[in-house]
């Protein structure tokens, strides 16, 4: 695949990241009934889910900008290990998929959004040709 289409394809990943976080952040913000309660079930401070919103919300108007690509990547990836976290620690392994999958997809664009990881993939470009 030539360089054009990887990053077609990678903006697309960001773009479904993106909208997955900014429902997620929103859904967190005005504190629907259902994350209200998980977040009570689950132990968690009074209105912990708003700063987990703004964050989510923050990270996926941040996975659309390319200088903070990788930091909102990064920021995401740290909330997805909590939310697998309480998953394992409150007995919920079924719902592991849910954090685990985005934070896979989110790693890929960390790596391939950082300073080292576009480097690499230069470098591998370069060596290809030559």
């Amino acid at each position: 695949m030539d360089k054009s289409k990887k990053n077609i394809a990678l903006w697309v990943v960001q773009g479904l990241l993106a909208a997955f976080y900014a429902l997620q952040g929103v859904m967190k913000i005005i504190g629907s009934e259902e994350v209200v309660a998980n977040f009570q079930k689950w132990g968690f401070p009074h209105k912990f889910y708003l700063l987990i919103g703004v964050l989510e919300l923050l990270g996926g108007i941040g996975l659309l900008i390319p200088r903070t690509t990788f930091y909102a990547a990064a920021g995401l990836i740290l909330v997805m290990i909590g939310a697998a976290v309480t998953h394992i620690t409150h007995g919920e392994a079924a719902m592991l998929p849910m954090p685990v999958i985005p934070l896979l997809l989110l790693a890929a664009v960390a790596y391939l959004r950082s300073p080292w990881g576009a480097k690499q993939s230069a470098m591998r470009d370069a060596h290809q040709q030559g």
